[in-house]
């Protein structure tokens, strides 16, 4: 979620962005020489090299799009998605992005210790952001492209668990992750909430969870519930690189939109038809 500095923006008369322009005006509105207006990782949210590429999926959701089309096809190619490339590039322009912080966009430091106004950063990170500045801090969700166009996004991150199908004890095995995740609700809340900050896996459990039920950290389930989007598990690692390596073009190097998303359809496409024919 985009975490903001509720004092720092009434100071500066921003309100937080609820679409692109909006996020481009605030981030430069509150770029000063001490501090940059916005910190979406030290790539500019689209390299995923070292726990980057924080806004891959971002930059598609704003606009209604995703990697691959519900029929298995690139999906990042839309001219919408091309203006959306345009404003991010927009953005890397503006000077007003931090870059080159101590830690990347998963550690909250650079919004702790007030090297930017607001965050691209996780769930995760609350607990350490309240401890540092109490509840002078908001949250939203990455903005929509427009007030006509797109939606607000944030990915559905989490952890997963598996069951090897060359065990000699599949069934008990498989048990056990189910007894674990779905049948043992007296313990999801405090496994989720006591050692990290995470949302528990049951939407029942996850809505009467006692940390979440005000302030931010309610904001922050309401947006995970509305705007989550989940990966799509034919998106391999190769897809995602050519992706990632045309988005850094764009954004970080003035490449030419067509041509570098072009490049990325082409390898996207081979990857496609090597998995469904």
């Amino acid at each position: 979620m985009l975490y903001y500095r509720r004092s720092i923006l009434e100071k500066a008369g921003v309100q937080p962005p609820t679409t692109i322009d909006e996020l481009i005006s605030a981030s430069k509105a509150l770029n000063t020489k001490d501090q940059k207006g916005l910190f979406i990782g030290n790539d500019a949210g689209v390299t995923p090299s070292f726990g980057g590429g924080a806004l891959l999926g971002q930059i598609l959701w704003t606009v209604g799009s995703d990697y691959l089309t519900a029929d298995n096809k690139p999906g990042f190619t839309t001219p919408e998605v091309k203006q959306s490339f345009a404003k991010m590039r927009e953005l890397f322009l503006s000077k007003s992005i931090l870059l080159g912080a101590p830690t990347d966009w998963w550690d909250p430091s650079s919004f702790t210790q007030g090297l930017a106004a607001m965050q691209w950063c996780g769930l995760w990170a609350m607990p350490g952001i309240q401890k540092a500045i109490g509840d002078d801090f908001g949250v939203v969700a990455w903005p929509a492209f427009s007030t006509s166009v797109g939606k607000p996004s944030t990915f559905l991150g989490g952890w997963g668990a598996m069951v090897s199908a060359k065990s000699a004890n599949v069934d008990a095995a498989k048990a056990y992750i189910k007894w674990l995740w779905i049948d043992n609700t007296k313990d999801q809340e405090d496994f989720n909430l006591s050692y990290g900050f995470h949302i528990p896996p049951r939407k029942s459990l996850a809505a009467q969870a006692s940390k979440l039920q005000s302030g931010p950290a309610a904001d922050a389930l309401k947006i995970f519930n509305d705007y989550a989007v989940a990966n799509n598990p034919a998106w391999t690692p190769k897809m995602n690189n050519a992706y990632a390596d045309a988005a850094t073009a764009i954004v970080r190097k003035g490449g030419d939109i067509d041509a570098s998303l072009a490049t990325a359809e082409k390898a996207v496409n081979a990857e496609l038809n090597r998995l469904f024919g």
